[in-house]
C-alpha cells in the first residue's frame, strides 16, 4: 500500500508529517485528509481560522484542501 503524508498549514505555522499513513488509494487519502483537517481546525483557539492540508506521497504532492471558520 502507498504511504501518504499530510502536511498542515495554519496561519504562519506549518506542520510537516514525517511519518505518514499507509492507505489503499487517493480516495482513502482524501477521506483521511478531511478527518485531519476537521480534527485540527476544531482544536484551534482562534475565532477565525484557516487551515490547509497538502497530501503527498513519495513522488510529491498529490492534492490539497482547505477549511475556514469565521466567527462574527
Amino acid at each position: 500500500m502507498p504511504r501518504y503524508y499530510f502536511d498542515l498549514t495554519n496561519g504562519h505555522k506549518q506542520y510537516i508529517d514525517n511519518e505518514g499513513e499507509e492507505l489503499k488509494d487517493d480516495r482513502e487519502a482524501r477521506v483521511y485528509a478531511r478527518a485531519v483537517l476537521t480534527e485540527n481546525l476544531g482544536r484551534s483557539s482562534e475565532d477565525d481560522s484557516d487551515m490547509r492540508i497538502t497530501v503527498r506521497d513519495q513522488s510529491g504532492p498529490r492534492f490539497s484542501g482547505a477549511l475556514s471558520i469565521r466567527v462574527d
